[in-house]
């Protein structure tokens, strides 16, 4: 359920006025660009025996583009948009998004540039 939480966000207005599609994992090979792909490295529940209470999760969202900076704006519409959001999306109850770092990249081999962001992400189901 987190990840339709995260697509639903992902595709909100402010956002996707700045990419072209949201993808799980990769992005597809031929995909117009700007997008977006997000991946759940980890998720855990909080101080709980029987794994039903709160939760946080690890994510990690790249916004690649052909150009550096259509990515950075990409990136930017996300971080601004994110930690704002709260509330019930997609069946969870978000408590806080919060960035913890962004590494600006360029793809070996192609002519893609990446913005990839780790965001801490507090919810229950």
């Amino acid at each position: 359920m987190l990840e339709n939480a995260l697509v639903e966000l992902l595709r909100q207005e402010y956002i996707a006025q700045h990419h072209k599609g949201v993808y799980s994992g990769s992005i597809p090979e031929g995909t117009e660009l700007p997008a977006i792909s997000y991946l759940v490295v980890n998720d855990k529940p909080i101080n709980t025996i029987d794994l039903t209470g709160p939760r946080q999760a690890d994510v990690q969202i790249s916004s690649v583009a052909e150009q550096d900076d259509q990515a950075y704006t990409l990136a930017k519409s996300i971080r601004n948009a994110l930690p704002s959001i709260k509330g019930v999306h997609a069946g969870i109850n978000l408590k806080s998004i919060i960035e913890n770092q962004e590494i600006p990249s360029a793809d070996e081999g192609s002519s893609t540039f990446r913005r990839i962001q780790d965001y801490t992400i507090n919810y229950s189901e």
